[in-house]
């Protein structure tokens, strides 16, 4: 009686799961249909290919709008001038009156790949540090 019982609870559940996900994956397969793909061309340098390229069919061009946002802001240059710049551990800190690190400060380091150097030197500073390796 309890197989029985056990087989029903499985056919229900097949004519439940089996159309769901058949509808999901239908769903899926519209929907990367709808991707325009990037040309060969642009495999160089995606940023500089946004600029002139329409896109209005590729879903995906507000994500690397926003990735090329964040890669223009990365590469920028220092846009304070320091006087009292030192190095610690492997990292260039500046340490004018307002900006210099001054305990209480708090550091978090991710991707430290066993250097500790820096987080050793904000230490000794004064600061409390927290060493993250995803």
């Amino acid at each position: 009686m309890a197989f029985n019982v056990i087989g029903l609870i499985y056919r229900n559940f097949a004519k439940i799961v089996l159309p769901i996900t058949l509808i999901g994956l239908v769903g899926c397969i519209i929907y990367i249909s709808t991707i325009e793909p990037f040309p060969q061309s642009a495999k160089q340098n995606l940023c500089e290919y946004m600029k002139e390229w329409d896109g209005s069919k590729n879903i995906s061009r507000q994500w690397w709008e926003w990735a090329c946002l964040i890669e223009a802001e990365w590469k920028k240059g220092v846009e304070v001038s320091c006087t009292d710049l030192r190095k610690k551990g492997n990292y260039y800190i500046c340490f004018d009156k307002p900006l210099g690190p001054k305990p209480p400060c708090l550091v978090y380091s991710f991707g430290i790949d066993n250097d500790f150097s820096f987080d050793d030197a904000m230490a000794e500073a004064g600061c409390e540090v927290f060493s993250f390796d995803p």
